[in-house]
């Protein structure tokens, strides 16, 4: 089981929190993130931009020592309290229709690399390498990794207790509508029992995988320390809510071919009308280009009942099966430079209107069940990059901690 310990934080300070945390990174495209910080100069982003986030002419050591003179002026200006006593917070994330409750701490670096927190994809290495690089350069951890547990009633309980019965140390609404509220656990009984209580479940992770890989290369890096410990939001497995994770397929010359193969080799129907869509059968999967939607049948395979034919029958392994490498060879397991993701908090015409106007394919992806993520974690199985997209997000530029001594 994990081990989880109260950190040393900063916390942006409230006449800041309305400018200074970020939107959610991957809700973004570089351009849009490009054009964000643009308008919002006191946004956190300029401290967390990665090379993806800048045009030519910027190496990846001048882009970190931009990121740590963007922290600097910040806390120079007074956007984050001092260094804050070790403690636990309580973190609620609420939009419009939806509110979870969890816990912000810090997890054993050595939690993530001896399973005693479960994984459930790969990662880029080139994106790892350039987070490790942060933690060391730019010297903070500032975006949490998110883990779930499955529902442990004694710890909603207590999470609930704390929020009820105080006012909050923070409490501002983003510029996206999301708000946030944190409280300080200072009670030392309230905390070991947090301790208690995290030590008993398994914890898996669902958002952060490179921040993960990151985190333990800069542990080796650096030996013992502040990298001891991981910045992490751990909230219950029934309170997260799971979006669709789409594809973008660029192709560039070769869309108008692979549409032509896709009818003549697969089993292919048609439509402009999105009901049909919507209808569309479980074995079928969506394309869009040009303003028309493929409806291609990709048929199941295995049992049900088996969690790695489960695996084999999500939309982006049909996707990555049925469609891409048999037409032109591109595996989605990976991240290949042929493929870019969306989230399903962007509507499906929207999308459908962006790749008709670069001439890409829009393939649209169903969510995966949380139940499926953490019983192919139990198995040790790994799901296609990109493959969930959890929502609210924990912000980055909320919490700010040290990784260098």
């Amino acid at each position: 089981m994990a081990t989880v310990l109260p950190l040393h934080l900063r916390l942006v300070r409230s006449e800041w929190a309305d400018r200074v945390p970020t939107p959610a990174h991957d809700s973004l495209t570089p351009a849009e993130r490009r054009r964000f910080l643009a308008e919002h100069p006191d946004s956190y982003l300029a401290v967390t931009r990665g090379p993806e986030d800048v045009l030519g002419g910027v190496t990846r050591d001048e882009l970190l020592a931009q990121g740590r003179a963007s922290l600097e002026r910040l806390l120079d200006t007074g956007a984050f309290t001092p260094l804050l006593p070790a403690n636990f917070y309580v973190y609620e994330l609420k939009t419009s229709d939806h509110s979870q409750i969890g816990v912000v701490g810090g997890v054993a670096t050595s939690d993530y690399s001896d399973g005693s927190v479960k994984l459930h994809e790969n990662v880029q290495p080139e994106r790892a390498d350039h987070l490790g690089r942060h933690f060391s350069i730019v010297g903070v951890q500032s975006s949490p990794i998110a883990l779930a547990h499955r529902p442990m009633p004694a710890m909603a309980d207590l999470l609930h207790s704390v929020r009820d019965h105080a006012e909050p140390d923070l409490d501002f609404e983003s510029i996206d509508g999301l708000q946030q509220r944190i409280w300080a656990v200072t009670d030392a009984e309230t905390s070991q029992r947090i301790i208690d209580l995290l030590a008993q479940t398994d914890l898996y992770l669902i958002d952060g995988h490179h921040r993960t890989a990151a985190a333990l290369a800069h542990r080796e890096m650096t030996g013992p320390g502040r990298a001891d410990r991981v910045l992490s939001a751990i909230f219950s497995s029934d309170e997260l809510r799971n979006r669709a994770h789409h594809r973008l397929i660029h192709l560039g010359e070769q869309t108008g071919e692979f549409l032509r193969e896709l009818q003549e080799q697969l089993d292919v129907r048609t439509t402009s009308d999105p009901d049909v869509v919507a209808a569309r059968e479980p074995e079928e999967l969506a394309l869009n280009a040009g303003g028309t939607w493929y409806l291609v049948r990709v048929p199941f395979v295995g049992q049900s009942d088996v969690i790695g034919d489960r695996l084999e029958n999500l939309d982006p392994v049909r996707l990555k099966r049925g469609v891409l490498e048999p037409l032109i060879g591109i595996d989605s397991m990976s991240y290949d430079s042929a493929l870019s993701y969306r989230p399903g908090t962007v509507t499906s015409d929207e999308l459908a209107a962006e790749a008709a106007s670069d001439g890409l394919i829009f393939a649209m992806m169903r969510p995966i069940d949380i139940d499926d993520l953490l019983a192919a974690s139990d198995a040790g199985l790994i799901m296609p990059a990109k493959s969930t997209y959890f929502e609210p997000k924990a912000r980055s530029g909320v919490f700010v901690r040290p990784t260098t001594d």
